[in-house]
């Protein structure tokens, strides 16, 4: 029995830099209406991040998201 896409619709929070220096500022993007699956396709351009942005963790859950967001200190929007 095949699980529908909607059950593991969760919070996907993506952790990205746009610059390549040595102390980068990390950034987040969180989306509560895509799966990890697509976003990591990545065959279209996502909202919130440039296409020359390095993506450094994606992470799954509002959990994830806060503990993220203390490691690389990013404050809450």
């Amino acid at each position: 029995m095949a699980r529908s896409s909607e059950r593991l619709k969760s919070s996907v929070g993506v952790v990205f830099t746009t610059s390549t220096q040595a102390n980068p500022k990390y950034k987040i993007k969180v989306f509560k209406n895509k799966t990890v699956d697509e976003l990591l396709d990545c065959n279209f351009e996502t909202p919130g991040i440039p296409l020359k942005a390095n993506i450094k963790e994606v992470v799954i859950g509002d959990n994830l998201i806060n503990i993220i967001q203390i490691k690389y200190k990013i404050k809450a929007a």
